[in-house]
């Protein structure tokens, strides 16, 4: 009977020993699981802040500002010919940090609008509210990053 107890206990002993070891495996995973996903989103926001500080400048769409791509070139094509290339349309913002980093947009101001032509590598300095051009010449978009 003793030894039947000692066997019963032996293998309850190995038991809880190897719910413990299980245990411990899967608190063991879920924590890499979370040190993965936390990697992966701290990625991500370094993406973001770089994205933001190196095209945050000029990124956001003519469109959203409730002028249509068409009617700003139709407007600009009334007094300068077009460059060669498909246009490519930003809103400029933070105009003095930009000025600082490239003459280019020197005459701008904010709000105003950069057309460019990759093609031919002009940029164009366009103001909505004024309906006029305020700079034309050669540019590489994002030369005021470099």
């Amino acid at each position: 009977m003793k030894t039947q107890n000692n066997k019963s206990n032996q293998i309850s002993n190995k038991g809880v020993n190897i719910r413990k070891k299980i245990v411990k495996e899967d608190s063991e995973n879920i924590k890499n699981f979370f040190l993965k996903i936390l990697i992966v989103v701290i990625i991500y926001l370094i993406f973001a802040y770089f994205y933001n500080y190196f095209l945050g400048n000029t990124s956001k769409r003519s469109a959203q500002m409730g002028v249509s791509d068409s009617n700003i070139l139709t407007i600009i094509s009334q007094s300068v010919a077009l460059p060669a290339g498909i246009p490519e349309f930003y809103r400029v913002d933070k105009q003095t940090e930009l000025a600082a980093k490239d003459s280019f947009y020197k005459n701008a101001s904010e709000g105003d609008i950069l057309v460019y032509f990759d093609q031919s590598k002009k940029g164009i300095i366009y103001n909505n509210t004024e309906k006029r051009v305020r700079y034309i010449g050669d540019y590489t978009l994002n030369q005021a990053f470099k």
